[in-house]
Formats: structure tokens, sequence, C-alpha cells
């Protein structure tokens, strides 16, 4: 078995959360995970299929612990961005 799949086989069963799970690489996160997953992502505009989505803003603190509350989440991968937010501290830098 690769190292890949032994570090995937411990997550099997797990409730994981995934923020920014329609973006680039939350998507392929929520592939690789999907099947061996509870996978539940928060998402502000778009819905991903067969997982649970949560469309939340992630600035809106709030909102979030209202949503996530008795969903007993075991991991969290944080990988949503804001790609406006980057193009504008680009754009000072440049």
């Amino acid at each position: 078995m690769s190292e890949i799949s032994n570090s995937l086989d411990k997550l099997r069963g797990e409730r994981v959360l995934i923020t920014g799970g329609t973006g680039f690489i939350g998507s392929h996160l929520v592939e690789a995970l999907k099947d061996i997953c509870k996978v539940v992502i928060l998402s502000q505009a778009r819905r991903a299929d067969g997982v649970m989505t949560i469309n939340v803003d992630l600035r809106d603190k709030d909102a979030i612990y209202r949503n996530l509350a008795g969903l007993d989440i075991d991991i969290v991968f944080h990988v949503a961005g804001n790609v406006r937010m980057t193009g504008k501290i680009l754009r000072r830098i440049i």
C-alpha cells in the first residue's frame, strides 16, 4: 500500500469539513475523500455533487457556527481563498 493510501485510510469514516471545497484545490480534495469520509463543504456560492454543501460567507463567523452546530466535525481542511483579494494585493506589489 502506498504512503498516500495509508494516509487516506486513516481518514476513513471521519467527518471532514473542507472550506473552499468547490475551488481548484478543494474540489480535488473532495474527490479524493468523498468515498471514504463524510464530507461537508463550506462554499460561498456553488454546490458540489454528492456531498453536503453549506453555502455561507466565510467572513460571517456567527453564520458558520449556526450552520455547523451539531455536525461533530473531526477534521478541517481550510483551502478557501479570496482570489479577488489576491489580485488587489498583487497589483499593489507590482
